[in-house]
């Protein structure tokens, strides 16, 4: 028994990076295990000594000690550990998972966007064989139910899944003209009607074959597309796949079956009250609606960055997670001057199931306190205290918590995780090369305020920022990015008992200035051909187009454009605003306002959806196949031009130019 314990501890030592011999008493936690380590270490006692250890078993258990004896216990039982997940019963249809559920509850609120697309993009071989492809494909959607799974019972409470028989594959193709096209595939999905499952073989002009699969987020996680990839290229290559131990319904059928009301309790306290809100410094306005209009800034950390994070989590007993969410949660509190902040972090409910394909991220609240003057060493377990905490109660996700505490309606944005951390060991990076290669492509799209996707390789730590674009401004999540990493480089170069002397410097704002566009002859022509046929002037057709795009925006109804050299004119413009009743609106207000009727007081007045000062802009045009539009301006060297030159001016309040 002596000997198996400290085989045992053997294992422990070495998942967990330790030099030193671990003891029966050593807290799993205290040492920097967290759930990535935990099924590292289960799978290892799996193989060297034929037990299937529970994960779970791992993350409740006190000691080392108090985990090794259920382990021992069941090997002397002679017996595996007791299940974790049994398989859900044969049935017509089974209820979603609660990470599903949240997911159908967004998409069912938005607007046909990306926002719940999972897409891939995989460079495969010249010489590709279609027919072993085809094969391959087929037998991952005969081995991962979610590929061949529909949604129903949608006005029901709790929506339901079909896992429909496979009816065998076929790979369709598609020819495009080069890589640049290949974003045009990503279309929002419709559950109502569809599958949440598509896969294309695409192939330019030029002989590439590139393999195109999109998962709705309800199906699948950021680990369910990349162990695709990783089982696709075994497949097509001959290799040999370990079989399927458990489906996402499984899962699902568990959470339905077996509520933690343990979990609940710890939750719901903590939760208390007003629920705080995180608003890092923004570029623009944030939107009454979320629009889920997204972009993306990547980076990697210094090789010598990552080698003194290392040195760090081994000397405070942390893992290089906890030091990343520390320095996150130490950025957010010097960009808002907030001590309470709260930091969704993203969990695999997958335990040992590792290469099971489904929608299996939780989302975990993490309620942190920062303080700037805090020591680092007690930040950093302060930090590992909340998060451990919050992996022993995992069994109610924020989905849960939500549904109980039933806060306002908030349309703007996603509660208590306006910014989530998504910090991912992923054995597929590591290794000789056993995947397709991915391509990079852009899906402009976000869920909430900012994503933040770690990559931890063992080697090399990269970052995916996925922010929102009606928010942010590129430069700015830049200049977050660089923030970050200087807070790293503090703390990897300070001592435990010492804050980490960073102090938050606003970027320079760029000087707000004009914005000019020329539209082109051919839409120039389209333009003034509108304005003849509806009997308005080509000034109203581009001023109401300019206020039909500004409303959208901004998401205000009501706000001024001051016209140059006409004046101020009022919009009032609502989503059931006729574009055609808006144009003559606008030109009735643009004759007025050069006739001076717009003047003074009037074009001070409040928004009426805010109680606000009016949200006011400037807007100029050129027309270079007629007059001037500004006194004065004479064409020069435009001698049979026929193009329009709408041009945007700062006036007051109005936001700052966005140049896309």
């Amino acid at each position: 028994m002596e000997s198996i314990e400290t085989e045992l501890l053997e294992i422990f030592r070495d998942c967990l990076g330790y030099e030193t011999a671990l003891t029966r008493d050593d807290d799993f936690f205290e040492l920097g295990g967290d759930s990535i380590a935990g099924t590292r270490i289960v799978s290892r006692i799996d193989q060297t000594l034929g037990v299937k250890a529970s994960v779970m078993d791992l993350l409740e258990s006190d000691t080392l000690g108090g985990f090794m004896d259920r382990v021992l216990a069941d090997r002397e039982k002679d017996a595996p550990a007791r299940p974790d997940l049994e398989p859900a019963p044969v049935r017509d249809k089974y209820p979603v998972g609660r990470e599903q559920l949240s997911i159908l509850y967004a998409d069912m609120l938005g607007e046909g966007h990306l926002g719940f697309n999972l897409p891939a993009f995989l460079k495969l071989p010249r010489d590709l064989d279609k027919k072993r492809l085809e094969e391959a494909i087929g037998v991952l959607v005969q081995r991962h139910e979610v590929l061949r799974t529909t949604f129903c019972d949608f006005d029901a409470p709790h929506p339901n899944m079909i896992i429909h028989p496979f009816a065998g594959f076929r790979l369709e193709e598609s020819r495009i003209a080069d890589l640049s096209r290949k974003e045009s595939f990503i279309t929002p999905f419709d559950l109502k009607r569809e599958t949440g499952f598509r896969v294309r073989l695409l192939v330019t002009d030029a002989g590439e074959n590139i393999l195109f699969y999109d998962v709705h987020h309800a199906l699948a996680d950021g680990r369910t597309i990349s162990l695709l990839n990783a089982e696709l290229y075994r497949l097509y290559h001959g290799l040999p796949l370990d079989p399927v131990g458990a489906q996402q319904k499984d899962f699902a059928w568990r959470q339905f079956t077996r509520p933690n009301a343990e979990d609940k309790e710890y939750w719901l306290a903590l939760f208390k009250g007003d629920l705080p809100k995180l608003d890092l410094p923004s570029d623009h306005v944030r939107p009454l609606a979320h629009t889920s209009r997204g972009g993306m800034h990547e980076f990697e950390l210094p090789a010598q960055l990552v080698a003194g994070m290392k040195r760090l989590a081994r000397r405070e007993g942390v893992t290089n997670y906890h030091i990343a969410l520390t320095a996150w949660s130490l950025l957010a509190h010097a960009y808002t001057g907030q001590d309470d902040l709260v930091i969704a972090i993203s969990v695999d409910s997958r335990d040992e199931h590792l290469n099971t394909a489904g929608m299996l991220a939780s989302l975990l609240p993490l309620r942190l306190e920062a303080k700037i003057g805090t020591p680092l060493g007690a930040l950093l377990k302060d930090t590992q205290k909340a998060s451990n905490e919050a992996l022993r109660h995992r069994g109610y996700i924020l989905n849960n918590l939500l549904a109980d505490l039933q806060p306002p309606a908030c349309l703007d944005r996603s509660p208590l995780s306006e910014v989530i951390l998504s910090y991912m060991n992923f054995e597929f990076a590591s290794g000789e090369p056993q995947l397709f290669e991915p391509l990079h492509f852009d899906k402009h799209a976000s869920k909430t305020d900012l994503s933040i996707f770690a990559s931890d390789t063992g080697e090399s730590i990269s970052f995916a920022l996925e922010y929102y674009a009606d928010l942010f401004s590129h430069a700015n999540v830049v200049h977050m990015a660089e923030d970050f990493t200087r807070i790293l480089e503090l703390m990897t170069t300070g001592g435990a008992e010492e804050p980490v002397p960073f102090t938050y410097s606003p970027p320079a704002r760029r000087a707000v200035g004009s914005v000019r566009r020329e539209l082109g002859a051919g839409l120039a022509e389209d333009i003034r051909r509108v304005a003849a046929r509806k009997g308005v002037s080509t000034a109203s057709v581009l001023l109401a187009t300019f206020a039909a795009l500004f409303s959208r925006v901004t998401s205000r109804r009501d706000f001024a454009v001051d016209v140059v050299p006409a004046g101020p004119v009022r919009f009032a413009v609502t989503d059931d605003t006729e574009f055609d009743d808006l144009l003559r609106l606008t030109s009735e207000s643009l004759e007025q306002a050069k006739q001076g009727a717009q003047t003074g007081p009037e074009a001070q007045a409040e928004d009426a959806s805010t109680g606000g000062p009016l949200l006011r802009a400037a807007f100029s045009f050129t027309d270079a196949g007629a007059a001037p539009a500004q006194p004065g301006q004479k064409r020069q060297g435009q001698t049979g031009a026929r193009a329009l030159e709408p041009r945007v001016y700062p006036r007051g309040d109005c936001l700052p130019d966005r140049e896309e």
